[in-house]
């Protein structure tokens, strides 16, 4: 990406934060992430198209690593749970990005219209991973900046293009570096396509014993191909993943106020305090009365 071009968007993204986290544009999809300290985050996320404008950001998706920054694009292909750790960031120069939310059923029908056409040849991807990195291309770059000024626009101009400007950003991804691995994933619609949905009853019921044998069949997939590949597109066994999402829900309710450490374990299934605790603190490095208290100060 041309430096005068980083340059714009910076300066675009940066009339949107006006406070540190997730910024609205006033376009759908679309919002600008500010912070301004380094260290580590959990969090729970939509599939999503990044470009990062300022500072370095590593995320940890299972046993994967990825480690990204200035003048990169990054995208994934399902919710998931994630590890993030902003590497470079300060208030005087604070770690910048602009998030789009992926809409995949434009994105699948986008890869249906591109079969049996003459697309950029590009690396084969053995294995479908769940998540991309690659350096921004000026034309994609062009199409976040055409898309961040439209945020300046009137209502009306925002609301006639922006459907428009959001197509032409997910074309563009599939004809980006990261193009051979969209098309993979869409090329396993029917499997991604099944893993999505043992996400969302995974999402639904994570408060649940589950049984993997039968999520799997629910999915149409059997014991272990729905193990390989919910691991292989989330980079987490099935197990783990209900794991984080109860433990997200906990810190939730810590925060709200009104129960008990106590109250939230035995909320979400957990046998003893004790074993709630522990995979707390393993998991947001603070344990549950620590976050209460916090809440309440």
């Amino acid at each position: 990406m041309k430096e005068n071009l980083k340059k714009q968007l910076l300066d675009l993204c940066l009339g949107y934060t006006s406070r540190v986290g997730a910024n609205e544009t006033g376009i759908n999809r679309l919002q600008v992430m500010h912070r301004v300290q380094k260290g580590e985050k959990r969090s729970f996320n939509e599939a999503y198209l990044a470009l990062v404008l300022q500072g370095r950001k590593k995320t940890l998706l299972g046993n994967q690593e990825y480690v990204y920054g200035s003048g990169d694009c990054v995208v994934t292909c399902l919710d998931l749970p994630s590890q993030t750790i902003i590497e470079e960031a300060s208030p005087e120069k604070p770690f910048i990005s602009a998030v789009i939310t992926i809409d995949r059923n434009l994105l699948n029908s986008l890869c249906a219209q591109s079969l049996g056409r003459n697309l950029p040849e590009q690396p084969a991807v053995p294995n479908v991973s769940a998540m991309a990195v690659a350096p921004c291309s000026d034309e994609m770059a062009e199409n976040f900046l055409r898309l961040l000024e439209l945020g300046r626009k009137s209502k009306l101009e925002i609301a006639l293009l922006q459907d428009t400007l959001l197509k032409e950003i997910h074309t563009r991804l599939l004809l980006s570096k990261q193009g051979a691995w969209v098309r993979a994933v869409c090329a396993l619609e029917k499997r991604s396509g099944q893993i999505q949905k043992a996400v969302s009853i995974i999402k639904e019921r994570f408060k649940e014993t589950l049984a993997i044998e039968e999520l799997a069949s629910e999915v149409n997939l059997s014991e272990a191909s729905f193990h390989r590949h919910f691991k292989q597109l989330t980079g987490y066994s099935p197990i783990q993943f209900q794991k984080f999402l109860k433990l997200y829900e906990a810190r939730r309710l810590l925060l709200v106020g009104g129960k008990s450490v106590s109250a939230v374990a035995f909320e979400l299934g957990y046998a003893s305090p004790s074993q709630f605790t522990h995979d707390y603190k393993s998991f947001f490095k603070a344990t549950p009365l620590q976050d209460l208290n916090f809440n309440s100060q």
